[in-house]
């Protein structure tokens, strides 16, 4: 025998186990995060190392912190301050947006539509 495993028992096994499938959501959780903030790095066209001048830390911190599971609020808010943007974070209602955080002003009533594609658009980041 190979010691090969066929990938639908193996699924099987994986989905039965809560331990087993918890540590698999953990780790699909830490890939989301590692692709959103290098991609927000890289569609910045900015380089870890020029995040770490920046930031004034180093390029090493920099790698740590786009592989790390939890982030800070604070460090994402410096990370992006690093390339030059700020943080926004918004509570999205189907009648309202509220900043929670970014120039403290509160949208008022908008559409049910704007409403929509601010949910849709803000979803993106996970």
């Amino acid at each position: 025998m190979s010691g090969r495993k066929n990938f639908a028992n193996l699924k099987r096994e994986v989905e039965a186990n809560p331990e087993r499938r918890a540590r698999l959501d953990r780790e699909r959780q830490f890939v989301r995060t590692i692709l959103g903030l290098t991609a927000v790095r890289e569609a910045r066209g900015a380089t870890q190392r020029q995040v770490a001048e920046a930031w004034e830390v180093s390029q090493a911190n920099v790698s740590q912190i786009e592989r790390t599971q939890d982030i800070y609020l604070s460090t994402l808010r410096k990370y992006i301050a690093a390339l030059g943007g700020q943080v926004e974070i918004r509570a999205v209602f189907p009648d309202q947006v509220i900043t929670l955080l970014g120039d403290g002003e509160m949208t008022g009533a908008i559409s049910a539509e704007s409403s929509a594609s601010t949910a849709r658009a803000g979803s993106r980041i996970s």
